[in-house]
């Protein structure tokens, strides 16, 4: 009696504790909604530019929350809602000057940086040169964030006096981050001057990253005195991948004048990535002269990269007339990656001669893995002489992968009535491989013809492992007569396996009639 005493007291002890717990959360999470909801009421004020209301919300929000997680918050957007209401400059600069003190880790403290800057700048042409004194301090910190703040108020005035002071900027800065992003305001500038500037940093500056970005930027800049500089830069003696950078920004600025000069790199560099390089910055021209360039390039190209390249290009730009070179590059290079990139590059030109030069490949003496990338090429091809040539494949080719191969490709071609295709090679066919692929295209199909297929096997079929393939690939179906067909099994079948197989299968199945699913549960352990 005690022991159930006792027990009950813990019961009801162990309940109180829980209740009282999810009352302290409540109570939490309601106080916790109560702050957000009120922050979310001021901060609406801002959205709507009702700055003398919004000032007057958020001085409430902060006395009356004064722990709440969305005090830093409140006290910036007070800040910014002084400044657009038109408050006394000189006041708005200390409110945020005192936000950076107090909030050091806050979100918004970058952003009251750069206003401070911004403003900061406006009261020095006011005639108030204490504040071009904390430009200037800004300017020249050391401090990666306080200099990155400097930076971002610079761009923001956008002026050409502002812009020198940038460049001052970059001449002073000793960190490779800073002069990263100087490198990005600059580049963003359509001041000529800013093109002078980034030409000089990609050419001198230490670090080859920044040399990179300079490079970058000026891929932006459609004028004679950038492609011409980035070309400079390419054949001088700087590290190949910013040699790299600059005949990609080249690409970018898919002028037809520069495909002689990418196609000479690109047959007779020496260094492997850069004539890789050219090839894909000749990708994006288009045009007559860069066709024939790319033509050119995947024949005389020192480097196999190079050729793959071109080989990529050329499947990108559908040209009928590089079917020719394609096919021979398919059929007589001794080389396979490249040969099946050719192959694919065919099967990118939709025609039926596309079709033709695939059935040659498949039909020829060259790799295994050449001929499989051909077989399943042409099965995406629309010709109606690509099932025959499939069917004959699948069913009369010595070479086990290749006929495995032309069942799968297959299966793209076939629909619903046909599937009694496949069951004529699979009858046919020599090899368990091609067989069990047979089996589970059928399934694949998911279409009554399809099952009827497999059915047919499960009941007539002698070998017993093309019964077992034929149960497992019925796991993914839905249809009624599969589940018939597999209870079938489970009840009659010899065999220990291919009845284990149903079972799997009759686990996995989903069929729309529910009540055949009393029948499954012996075998489920419903």
């Amino acid at each position: 009696m005690k022991t159930k005493l006792f027990s009950a007291i813990l019961v009801f002890m162990f309940c109180l504790s829980i209740s009282t717990a999810f009352s302290a959360a409540a109570y939490f999470e309601a106080e916790q909604d109560e702050d957000a909801k009120a922050y979310q009421k001021a901060y609406n004020l801002v959205l709507d530019e009702k700055w003398d209301s919004a000032i007057k919300s958020l001085d409430n929000f902060i006395k009356s929350y004064p722990k709440s997680k969305w005090v830093d918050d409140a006290r910036f957007w007070k800040c910014y809602s002084s400044e657009k209401k038109g408050d006394d400059l000189e006041q708005v600069f200390e409110c945020y000057q005192n936000f950076v003190k107090k909030y050091r880790h806050s979100k918004w403290t970058d952003d009251a940086k750069v206003n401070m800057i911004r403003i900061g700048h406006k009261l020095s042409q006011m005639g108030k040169p204490e504040y071009k004194t904390i430009v200037e301090t800004m300017q020249k910190s050391e401090n990666e964030e306080v200099s990155l703040a400097a930076l971002y108020a610079l761009q923001s005035i956008g002026s050409e006096k502002a812009l020198d002071v940038t460049y001052n900027l970059y001449d002073k800065a000793k960190s490779e981050k800073v002069r990263g992003k100087i490198v990005y305001v600059i580049g963003s500038s359509d001041s000529p001057k800013a093109v002078k500037k980034l030409i000089e940093i990609a050419k001198t500056d230490p670090s080859s990253r920044v040399r990179r970005k300079a490079v970058q930027a000026l891929a932006g800049k459609n004028q004679q005195e950038a492609v011409t500089a980035l070309k400079e830069i390419i054949k001088s003696d700087v590290e190949a991948d910013v040699k790299k950078t600059a005949l990609y920004a080249l690409g970018g600025v898919k002028d037809q004048d520069l495909i002689p000069f990418l196609v000479d790199i690109a047959c007779d560099e020496k260094d492997e990535s850069l004539a890789k390089a050219a090839t894909y910055s000749l990708t994006g021209m288009k045009g007559k002269e860069a066709n024939e360039a790319i033509r050119k390039i995947l024949k005389t190209a020192k480097h196999k990269s190079a050729r793959k390249a071109a080989l990529y290009s050329i499947s990108e730009r559908n040209d009928p007339e590089s079917l020719a070179i394609l096919k021979e590059f398919a059929l007589k290079n001794d080389n396979p990656e490249l040969s099946r990139a050719a192959v694919h590059a065919i099967a990118g030109i939709k025609s039926e001669k596309s079709t033709q030069i695939l059935k040659e490949i498949i039909f020829s003496s060259q790799p295994t893995r050449v001929r499989e990338a051909a077989l399943y090429a042409i099965g995406d091809m629309n010709s109606p002489e690509v099932r025959n040539i499939l069917i004959k494949v699948a069913t009369d080719n010595k070479n086990e992968k290749l006929a495995k191969t032309a069942i799968y490709s297959l299966a793209n071609v076939l629909r619903g009535e046909d599937a009694s295709v496949i069951l004529e090679i699979l009858k046919k066919s020599k090899f368990a491989a091609v067989k069990k692929a047979a089996l589970y295209s059928i399934a694949d199909q998911k279409d009554d013809a399809g099952i009827k297929v497999i059915v047919k096997i499960l009941k007539q079929e002698k070998d017993a492992e093309l019964r077992k393939i034929a149960a497992r690939s019925l796991a993914n179906s839905d249809s009624d007569e599969a589940v018939e067909a597999l209870l079938y099994v489970v009840e009659n079948e010899n065999n220990v396996d291919v009845r284990k197989a149903a079972v799997m299968s009759l686990g996995q199945i989903g069929t729309p009639d529910q009540s055949k699913h009393h029948q499954l549960c012996p075998f489920l352990f419903c």
